[in-house]
Formats: structure tokens, C-alpha cells, sequence
């Protein structure tokens, strides 16, 4: 139902436009969605790469972000997507495949593990674990920590494109991104092999201080330093 009272059809061939957008988030802008129709999937298993590091040294949390940016395009290749978020003090990241062992995602992550633990001022946990399917990733990683009723917090975002992320001076992106703001969200699209990626900040209550999660999902631990 759109905001005129008009009751239609969204779909790949009708009000397509209203489609896209209805898939892209913020339904409740675009009207009231009274029924859906999804077309489901066999399970598809997922592997995961963790990473949790507090930081004390401004200057490493800068180089991993920038070892992030510059690993961007090769973990889009490979069909990875993922979160990351960032302050200066710092730093939480997770990344995810569908179809991929247990043993690449050890392969692709570990020098880049192995590069976080050679920072000065980090203490740094990482894992690997292989999921079932989404929903059991997102119960253990996600929802322990998620409130059930919203946040106080005010989001913006923006879309960083494939060429600006693809630079052969990510530290130069690294260091941009955080003088913009105390601390920001890094989301790459990858699922959808678009190769972009979002940046988004969050301002938070001074009340109520939001946390993403607490700790690492207890499962298979392949690297820990």
C-alpha cells in the first residue's frame, strides 16, 4: 500500500522500480507491504573469518584498516562478503562465504591474521569456523548481542565505488576515513558481486552506548594469538 493509498504489485516486471527499492531496505518508506511472496533455497553452508583487536596505537589501527581496503577486491573475487567495524580504539570484523571450506577460508585469511598480530599496541583474537546455513551464523555471531526493540542511534552512509576502493594507496583511504569520525561501519557488498562498498557512521547516545557484541562465537578456533 503506497503513501497515496494506492494498493499494488511490485515485482521484477511490474512497479519495478518500487521492487528494487523495497529489496534495498527502508520498506516502511516506501509504503506498507501487506504480503510477500519469497522464493526459498536449499541450506547453504557458510564459512566465516573473525577478527576482534582493542587497540592502543592509532597508527595500527590505521594499517589494518588500510590492509582491509587493499584486500577488498580479492575477497570479491573469491565471493566473500562482510562487515567491519571501526574506532580508533578498536576494531571488530567478520567476513562470510557460501561454498567455501573451512580450509580456504584459513588459507585466505591467515596472512592477513597473521599481519593484525604483528601490530604494535593490538590484542588481537581471531577464528574460522564453518556455519550450516545464514541463520544459525547470525544466532551465534549476531543475535546474542542484538537488541530487540532499536538502538539510539542516527545512520548515514555512503557508497564508496569498485575504483575508489581498488587504490594502490589504501593508506591514504585508511587515514581519510578515520578523521572523518570517532568510529564508522565498513560494509562490502560482496554477496551480490557488486564490488562496492559502503561506509556508514553511527551516532550514538551519550545514555546508552551501543555494543555490537561481546565476543567471538564459541565453535572450531583455527588461529588465536
Amino acid at each position: 500500500m503506497t503513501a497515496d493509498g494506492d494498493h499494488v504489485i511490485a515485482n521484477p516486471y511490474q512497479n519495478e522500480d518500487l521492487f528494487w527499492a523495497l529489496r534495498g531496505g527502508g520498506g516502511g518508506t516506501w509504503g506498507v507491504v501487506t504480503s510477500v511472496t519469497y522464493k526459498t533455497h536449499p541450506y547453504t553452508p557458510l564459512s566465516s573469518a573473525l577478527l576482534l583487536a582493542n587497540s592502543t596505537n592509532t597508527k595500527s589501527t590505521q594499517n589494518i584498516l588500510a590492509e582491509i581496503i587493499r584486500l577488498t577486491p580479492s575477497l570479491v573475487e573469491q565471493g566473500y562478503g562482510g562487515y567491519c567495524f571501526i574506532s580508533a580504539g578498536q576494531i571488530r570484523l567478520v567476513f562470510l562465504s557460501p561454498n567455501v571450506t573451512a580450509k580456504e577460508t584459513q588459507a585466505t585469511f591467515l596472512p592477513f591474521f597473521e599481519f593484525a598480530a604483528s601490530q604494535p599496541g593490538l590484542s588481537v583474537q581471531n577464528s574460522t569456523a564453518v556455519y550450516q546455513d545464514f541463520w544459525t551464523w547470525y544466532e551465534t555471531v549476531f543475535a546474542p548481542s542484538v537488541n530487540s526493540i532499536g538502538i539510539p542511534s542516527e545512520m548515514s552512509s555512503w557508497l564508496l565505488p569498485k575504483d575508489v576502493i581498488q587504490t594502490d594507496k589504501p593508506e591514504y583511504l585508511a587515514a581519510e576515513l578515520l578523521n572523518v569520525t570517532s568510529g564508522f561501519g565498513y560494509l562490502s557488498v560482496f554477496f551480490h558481486n557488486l564490488g562496492n562498498t559502503r561506509i556508514w557512521i553511527m551516532s550514538f547516545s551519550p545514555v546508552q552506548p551501543r555494543r555490537w557484541w561481546t565476543g567471538f562465537p564459541c565453535g572450531p578456533r583455527f588461529y588465536g594469538t
